[in-house]
């Protein structure tokens, strides 16, 4: 859909059990939303670079995997070191609204021997004109090795803000993370 109203419509999903129907008919409603997050898949560098690192890493081009995608060809990818540092990439969006203003936003993930204990998330910030928080919702993944895990949720703001950020967090002891398909909408 080209156009932020509701839509309509159905779609049939073919199965192959024997004793189904030959086709399962589903109905509803969705909505389409404008992606907030510039360079989302971290596969084109676009100028500024939207992404901003935070210590010790120095730049996104550190941290860019061109290697591994969940979407190919790139992601992010932070390997949990002995000393344990909190490593960040997170984008901050001018964007103002009031309370009950609604978005989705998710991040898939990838894993490799990733130990329990310290962080590995993403989560959106949303802050007032006096840079106070006055909302925010984490998403935690899964510790261990897993292919790509996605994980998505709706927040409604609790106030009027003026910026979102949104942030990707890993702090571990060991193991590899990679981050890809990254997005964040608002939602009607």
């Amino acid at each position: 859909p080209l156009t932020a109203a509701a839509k309509t419509g159905s779609v049939s999903i073919p199965s192959n059990i024997a004793s189904s129907p030959t086709a399962l008919p589903l109905t509803g409603t969705g909505y389409s939303a404008v992606q907030l997050l510039k360079a989302p898949t971290f596969d084109a560098l676009v100028i500024p670079l939207p992404w901003r690192t935070g210590p010790p890493i120095r730049s996104l081009l550190a941290v860019r995997d061109c290697t591994v995608g969940l979407s190919p060809p790139c992601s992010v990818k932070f390997t949990g070191l002995s000393y344990n540092p909190i490593r960040t990439v997170q984008q901050a969006l001018i964007k103002t609204g009031v309370a009950g203003d609604k978005y989705y936003f998710g991040l898939s993930s990838r894993a490799l021997n990733v130990p329990a204990g310290g962080q590995y998330k993403v989560e959106i910030i949303f802050y007032n004109v006096y840079f106070q928080v006055v909302g925010s919702q984490a998403l935690t993944f899964t510790d261990g090795t897993h292919c790509s895990q996605t994980l998505a949720s709706y927040y409604t703001v609790p106030a009027t803000y003026f910026q979102i950020v949104f942030r990707i967090t890993f702090q571990k002891t060991g193991g590899t993370a990679w981050f890809d398909n990254a997005f964040l909408m608002r939602a009607p």
